[in-house]
């Protein structure tokens, strides 16, 4: 691979049009999420007894902290994603690859982790970067295409600097019962897709809701039957604002990365021996 010397720069952000529009998707994702949990820890808390309740109140309030301040960020990622710190040989093999993607954008603080399983990459916020254990063994028997991996590592710090806060593993906490819901319907999903009948009455499940809402009002309990309703649109709407989020933030990575490219081969100062750093345009 051609050596270059990676700069450091702040990300550009994007046009306001784009943070808006992504600062939009961003809340149509999280704030569904926060407001179905809070409605499932107030059921938690109101069926259980109060020592129990006050419990659960004075641990999550102390992981709150915890979490919020970074001290135990690894110790989280572990249990909310199953990932770990680089062993020794991966960090040395990573080193030179994280370095190059500095040409495109600021790798100041990042730190790189490997997950045992689920979606990869995972980004969480602010500085760490779950990889595929299948990518850094193939990395490191040569098989893999260093600089489309150099490019997509780049295009993974850009995605996590401008979607992703400090806060991310706390609301991975307060959260976890939509997330437990949403894998435990991630496993039943090919069960269920076995029964005909039972995928279709799932897949119509907005009946399901609407006779709720309806029923809840008929008995003069409203406001139930719209959270029942309510949940039941958000199991809906959630996958794909979560989809158009991703897409959205994904792109908006690859323009600030190919702004950082632009700016790279402008300035004779940031090469070395007058080699150029790949164009991500070409290295897709």
């Amino acid at each position: 691979m051609i050596s270059w010397t990676p700069v450091k720069r702040r990300h550009q952000p994007g046009t306001p049009t784009e943070r808006a529009w992504a600062a939009l998707l961003w809340a149509g994702v999280v704030l569904p999420e926060v407001a179905i949990s809070a409605v499932i820890w107030l059921v938690i808390l109101a069926l259980v007894p109060d020592a129990v309740a006050w419990a659960i109140l004075i641990v999550g309030a102390t992981l709150s902290v915890v979490l919020a301040t970074g001290w135990a960020r690894w110790a989280a990622t572990r249990v909310f994603f199953g990932g770990r710190r680089l062993t020794t040989e991966q960090a040395s093999e990573l080193m030179l690859p994280l370095a190059l993607a500095g040409t495109f954008c600021d790798v100041s603080g990042i730190e790189l982790g490997v997950v045992r399983k689920g979606d990869v990459p995972v980004l969480i916020g602010p500085r760490t970067i779950l990889l595929d254990p299948d990518t850094l063994a193939d990395l490191a028997a040569g098989e893999l295409d260093e600089t489309g991996f150099v490019i997509d590592l780049a295009h993974f710090v850009m995605a996590l600097r401008l979607g992703y806060s400090r806060f991310e593993l706390l609301r991975d906490l307060w959260c976890l019962p939509v997330d437990t819901l949403r894998r435990i319907g991630e496993h039943l999903g090919p069960l269920l897709r076995r029964y005909p009948l039972v995928w279709a009455l799932w897949r119509l499940r907005f009946i399901v809701g609407i006779a709720a809402v309806v029923r809840c009002a008929m008995d003069g309990a409203l406001p139930i039957g719209l959270a029942a309703g309510g949940i039941i649109a958000a199991s809906y709407a959630l996958p794909r604002i979560q989809h158009a989020w991703n897409v959205h933030l994904m792109a908006m990575a690859r323009v600030s990365v190919l702004r950082g490219f632009d700016a790279a081969t402008a300035g004779a100062d940031a090469i070395l021996g007058g080699a150029e750093p790949p164009d991500p345009r070409t290295s897709e």
